[in-house]
């Protein structure tokens, strides 16, 4: 029935504009043919005949029309935002019209809006070339660049007032990460950084693991790995492949120098710059209020601690200053090492290699107009609930990128009703194969990327968890995570805080937290609680979980706020985050039944049960240990550390591979005395008393085996996160903190990493 029409294809094309004008003119002969055998008025007639006499006439008149409008247009807009403060975005934003806004979103979604920013060149991309034979006339090498560059910092102390012992060799691969860090900023804030110094602050400790968390690096390469993968973690930071690229080829002509009797130079100027950034960052976050410098929002949610966390950074930095003064010759071995790529270069017996980040190629944010405007993928993703995202776009893209054959999914037990109907689509429209993994699932600890290794998949897919197992620890997979944001009624929960908070006087300090798929939703009501209703809210993060998300093992302990809400159904996450905060009163708002509810946990009772089944197993003689092989539970590194700490004790212990740990199961190997099972701590704290034996936690074995001291005040829900607080987690790392004051490390180590308390 619209044969006579063009195609959605056509109409969203410029191309079509000459359809438009074909149509025009042959409605117009028509009528005046239907007219020429009817008797019509002579005034109608001559009105047709100019409307066809102008459809006729050269492009070129409508081009001045064309300019005439343009140049009303540029007026209009000159007039409505004279007196707008152009820094505003936002106040720009609310004077622009719907079209204007639809022409601004659509330069963005293309990147064309890149061709109108000027091109940015950077102080450190001048290089200049040293002769052999110096002029009398010639200006001298660091005349030629000082100039350009930020000014040296005037005073750096010898690395020696720093620290009695030499610096480790992690040292300038630590350096590497921060430079990253620093040049993204610069580029992101076109060299305006140091008038937007929150922000800056904000984006570098952001990117920078070795400022933010005292990471060390092996080589240049992870350095930049770490960096770059951060900037996906970070949508606002987000720019293009082609951008990261970029920033490492200018980490690499920092870290090269101007020149060779100058090699030192971009590196002490670009440190110096950091500095003083930082320091008007640290000024601006004790003194800013809430509504300016929209990117520092994480930053002064939590104010006290993030002044000491720049603080902290800033001292580093003057390690960096000092090391690179000092032990600049260190850093020669890396220049020669490093190419403009940001590889590292090897020679190996008899042939080099070279190690370099894998290419992001395949992993391009723009996803091609044929798939994100194909109306029939449209019409077949109709079959899914519209608030879901599965981005299915974004999905199929990635496989076609990849060129994969074979594709697994796995998802929670609540989406396996949507898995048959996504793996119709996938396959439809990328021929590839799709394998359901239909092994339960509990939650992000489930990635099972062995057994989609065992499937010949090319590509594993996991549904609604976040990216607890990072994408370049899989087992030779590639790895997809679909959070599957789900849309809600933001406006409901919004009423129901303010209703339930709003008249207290003072307005309560409030904490949001969620699951990943309300975690957008939680930001963006955060924000309108801030700006329209004057609530203080905090949005806490444990690293590596995004800033508001818990897991039932882990939660951030929460400080200066009065109390909790937590977005979401059911109470398995938010309990976490209560057992994490015992003293914090706790509200639950389901976006489903639209209730909101306070929640209570037995602490006390909580812990009188596990500390009774703590004393029972300092009694075992015989230990069993649990490693949890559903997905990535299990983690060899406890598994290593517990079995030493057992036979150091003098007790037996023997180790079990179990994906499911039931009761019936244990209570067959009667000669076990104790279990300690590495899988989920809340198997134990929840189910723990239906066991026969005592069934513990890493942490609460290392409890029985005294390694640690009982917490009574605050039971850890630190299972993933990076700051744990022991070595009964996976991502615990050992960091001695020593003081400038003593000669050695306390742990006996001989050099030094900067990370030092003063």
């Amino acid at each position: 029935c619209s044969a006579d029409y063009c195609s959605l294809k056509c109409y969203q094309s410029r191309d079509h504009l000459n359809c438009s004008e074909k149509f025009y003119q042959n409605e117009v002969q028509s009528e005046l043919a239907f007219q020429a055998q009817n008797e019509i008025d002579p005034q109608d007639k001559k009105r047709l005949l100019e409307a066809f006499k102008r459809l006729n006439q050269p492009d070129l008149d409508g081009h001045d029309d064309d300019d005439d409008s343009a140049s009303a247009d540029e007026q209009d807009i000159a007039d409505r935002l004279a007196g707008i403060d152009l820094d505003d975005s936002e106040a720009i934003w609310a004077h622009l019209s719907d079209q204007e806004r639809l022409e601004f979103e659509k330069l963005v979604q293309t990147g064309d809006i890149q061709k109108l920013i000027p091109d940015f060149q950077p102080w450190w991309s001048l290089t200049v070339k040293s002769k052999l034979v110096q002029e009398l006339d010639d200006p001298d090498e660091l005349e030629q660049f000082q100039g350009r560059c930020p000014p040296l910092p005037e005073k750096i102390p010898p690395l020696r007032q720093l620290t009695q012992m030499a610096p480790a060799s992690c040292v300038k691969y630590n350096l590497v990460n921060v430079i990253f860090a620093y040049v993204y900023g610069v580029r992101y804030f076109m060299d305006d950084h140091l008038a937007n110094p929150l922000a800056f602050t904000e984006a570098v400790l952001n990117l920078s693991g070795n400022l933010a968390q005292n990471e060390a690096f092996e080589s240049a390469d992870k350095a930049l790995a770490a960096a770059s993968l951060q900037v996906t973690h970070h949508e606002h930071l987000a720019m293009s492949q082609d951008f990261t690229l970029l920033c490492k080829k200018d980490v690499f002509q920092i870290i090269q120098g101007p020149c060779p009797n100058y090699s030192w130079y971009y590196l002490l100027s670009a440190l110096g710059d950091l500095k003083q950034a930082l320091k008007l960052g640290a000024k601006a976050l004790k003194t800013s209020t809430i509504k300016t410098d929209k990117l520092g929002q994480t930053l002064r949610t939590a104010q006290p601690v993030y002044v000491r966390l720049v603080k902290k950074a800033i001292l580093k930095i003057d390690f960096y200053l000092s090391f690179v003064k000092d032990h600049n010759q260190d850093l020669h071995l890396l220049r020669t090492r490093m190419t403009s790529e940001g590889q590292e270069v090897v020679k190996a017996k008899p042939n080099r290699r070279v190690f370099a980040p894998k290419p992001l190629g395949a992993r391009l944010n723009k996803i091609p107009d044929e798939i994100l405007n194909d109306p029939e993928l449209e019409a077949d993703m109709s079959v899914l609930p519209k608030h879901y995202n599965f981005e299915i776009h974004k999905t199929i893209w990635r496989i076609k990128s990849l060129n994969a054959k074979r594709v697994a999914l796995q998802m929670p037990e609540g989406l396996t009703l949507f898995a048959t109907a996504i793996a119709d689509i996938l396959e439809k429209y990328t021929g590839a194969q799709s394998v359901i993994m239909a092994d339960v699932t509990y939650g992000a600890c489930c990635v099972d990327d062995y057994s989609a290794v065992a499937l010949g998949c090319e590509l594993m897919v996991h549904y609604g968890h976040s990216c607890l197992v990072p994408v370049d620890r899989t087992s030779g997979i590639k790895m997809l995570y679909v959070f599957v944001d789900i849309k809600i009624d933001p406006l409901h929960f919004l009423e129901t805080i303010n209703f339930n908070f709003g008249e207290l006087d003072p307005k309560p300090k409030l904490g949001l937290v969620s699951t990943v798929q309300f975690v957008a939703t939680l930001h963006s009501v955060a924000k309108e609680l801030k700006e329209t209703y004057g609530f203080q809210v905090t949005i806490p993060q444990a690293k590596p979980l995004s800033a508001g998300e818990v897991l039932g093992c882990t939660s951030p302990q929460i400080k200066d706020v009065d109390y909790l809400v937590y977005l979401g159904d059911g109470r398995f996450h938010l309990e976490s985050a209560m057992i994490a905060n015992p003293k914090l009163k706790t509200y639950m708002y389901d976006p489903y039944s639209k209730k909101f509810s306070q929640e209570f946990y037995d602490h006390k009772l909580m812990k009188q049960n596990r500390k009774s089944m703590i004393d029972k197993a300092q009694e075992a003689n015989v230990w069993g240990i649990i490693l949890g092989t559903l997905g990535r539970q299990g983690n060899p590194k406890i598994l290593d550390h517990l079995e030493q700490k057992i036979k150091e004790s003098g007790r037996k212990v023997v180790t079990l591979l179990l994906s499911e740990i039931f009761p019936q199961k244990l209570a067959l190997m009667t000669d076990v005395d104790a279990w300690i099972q590495i899988a989920c701590p809340r198997l134990s704290i929840d189910w723990g008393m239906s066991f026969g034996k005592p069934l513990l936690t890493p942490y609460e074995a290392s409890v029985a085996l005294e390694s640690v001291k009982w917490q009574d005040n605050v039971y850890p829900m630190d299972f993933y996160s990076n700051e744990s607080l022991g070595p009964w987690t996976p991502n615990h790392k050992t960091r001695p903190i020593i003081s400038v004051e003593e000669k050695s490390c306390s742990k006996g180590s001989s050099s030094c990493t900067g990370d030092c308390s003063k």
